[in-house]
């Protein structure tokens, strides 16, 4: 064989190899496009992969992949099996694009969630997407916890439920001292919920005490613990 036919060889050769290593990744990514697809509820045409390496050895075929934990986005390295017997590890970045909620105007802190405040758009998604608000959360009780710029994204970290008591409040303080009681008023010094620990002070004094919030919203403070 001259070296001629060598090359044209070893051309064909390169070729065929180029062209099954395509074929593995198209169905390669087919298969990731619709487990992701499925797992976050987008279309297909919504979900992005990016396949940065994959084993030598790899053939053709429909994959299916083995999480050890729940299926997340960004870049990560999966296992994937025709058989479930043959474990290759593939390494990829995924992204998908969903509806999620944009503050259409400035939103105050300590202001009751209102879904008025809201917009939904179809963003790019590629890490955290246990942070974003998907479902917008309908009860009453919640409240931001920080000034929410116009145009930024809602996070679950952004509200919490309102407590029952806020920094700041007047309130009536039970000084218990045995069977002995005494009721003034004070001032919370953080905020809590019935049944929380706080600290509160009492009016004329800068003295301040730990007290349990009664279901009345009063303090108890226990003098002899």
């Amino acid at each position: 064989m001259n070296k001629t036919n060598i090359l044209v060889t070893l051309i064909s050769v390169s070729s065929l190899i180029c062209a099954s290593d395509i074929k593995v990744k198209s169905d390669l990514r087919r298969s990731l496009k619709k487990m992701f697809s499925q797992n976050f509820d987008v279309d297909t045409t919504d979900v992005f992969v990016d396949i940065y390496h994959i084993p030598k050895n790899m053939s053709q075929g429909k994959y299916r992949f083995l999480l050890k934990n729940t299926l997340r986005l960004g870049h990560q390295t999966l296992i994937a099996t025709t058989n479930g017997t043959n474990r290759l590890p593939v390494t990829i970045n995924a992204a998908i694009k969903k509806d999620i909620f944009i503050a259409t105007r400035p939103v105050s802190y300590r202001k009751p969630l209102n879904s008025k405040d809201f917009e939904l758009r179809k963003l790019l998604i590629d890490r955290n997407y246990n942070d974003y608000v998907i479902h917008f959360p309908l009860s009453a009780d919640l409240e931001t916890i920080r000034f929410i710029p116009e145009g930024t994204v809602l996070k679950n970290g952004m509200y919490d439920k309102k407590p029952d008591l806020q920094r700041g409040e007047i309130v009536q303080v039970k000084l218990r001292n045995g069977s002995i009681t005494v009721k003034i008023s004070g001032k919370t010094r953080n905020k809590g919920n019935i049944g929380d620990i706080i600290k509160v002070s009492l009016d004329n004094s800068r003295q301040t005490f730990s007290g349990t919030i009664n279901s009345d919203k009063t303090i108890l403070v226990e003098l002899d613990r």
